[in-house]
């Protein structure tokens, strides 16, 4: 069967639990998943067709029923055989020549450790150098006022 047909198939089998199992269609393994869910079904309607056991499941619920927890029970293996691909990630990371990328990754770490200690004592200058220095000059000359103020005898 093409992997477009068993797809599809098992989708409309699938939409009868809800959207849980039909992530699992779209890995590299998605085909594979999809064909278990359409074996499950066949399972559970004793029907080799599996367009014949998709009819019957959305025509009886007490085969959906069954068809439900036929899948929960699978469930753990569908999402193994699923995410398949991914177990040995680590491995090909360390195998592959990602080398540059570590080297790269490690240069910025030590470099912004410098630079954003930088920036900060440049912040911390702005705020102590460039401080607002004209209430001080107000404060200044109010202070002269009221001193010439009290040398009244001049006159």
């Amino acid at each position: 069967m093409a992997a477009l047909t068993v797809i599809s198939l098992a989708m409309g089998i699938a939409e009868l639990i809800g959207p849980k199992v039909v992530g699992l269609f779209a890995g590299d393994k998605g085909e594979q998943v999809a064909e278990q869910v359409i074996s499950i079904a066949q399972g559970v309607t004793n029907e080799p067709d599996p367009v014949t056991s998709l009819a019957m499941l959305r025509g009886e619920p007490e085969l959906a029923a069954q068809f439900q927890l036929a899948l929960l029970q699978q469930e753990s293996s569908l999402v193994a055989m699923a995410y398949e691909d991914r177990a040995d990630a680590r491995q090909m990371y360390l195998g592959s020549e990602a080398k540059t990328a570590d080297r790269i990754s490690q240069q910025v770490m030590s470099w912004n450790v410098w630079f954003v200690l930088a920036l900060v004592v440049i912040n911390a200058g702005a705020v102590f150098l460039l401080t607002d220095v004209t209430h001080l000059k107000r404060r200044n000359q109010g202070y002269r006022a009221m001193t010439s103020f009290g040398n009244l005898d001049d006159s």
